[in-house]
C-alpha cells in the first residue's frame, strides 16, 4: 500500500489499484491499515500488507513475517 496526497495505491496479484478500482468483481477500498475488497452480498476481505486471502476462504495469511512493515 502507498498512501499519498494524491491518494492511494495498493498492489493486488502484482497490480497496481486505485481506491474504487475493481479486481475480481471486487471494489477496492484502501484505508490507513488495510485494503478491504467489497463486494454486494459478499463478505469483504480485509488485507494487511503482506497478506493474502480468497472469497472462498475466509482467513486471510501471512506470507510476510509480522513486524516486517513499518508505518512511517
Amino acid at each position: 500500500m502507498a498512501q499519498g496526497r494524491r491518494g492511494a495505491s495498493a498492489w493486488i496479484n502484482g497490480e497496481m489499484l486505485e481506491q474504487g478500482e475493481t479486481i475480481a468483481g471486487r471494489t477496492v477500498r484502501i484505508e490507513p491499515l488495510v485494503v478491504r475488497l467489497q463486494q454486494a452480498g459478499q463478505p469483504d476481505i480485509v488485507l494487511r500488507p503482506g497478506q493474502q486471502g480468497t472469497s472462498a476462504e475466509p482467513a486471510v495469511q501471512d506470507l510476510v513475517p509480522p513486524g516486517s512493515f513499518h508505518k512511517k
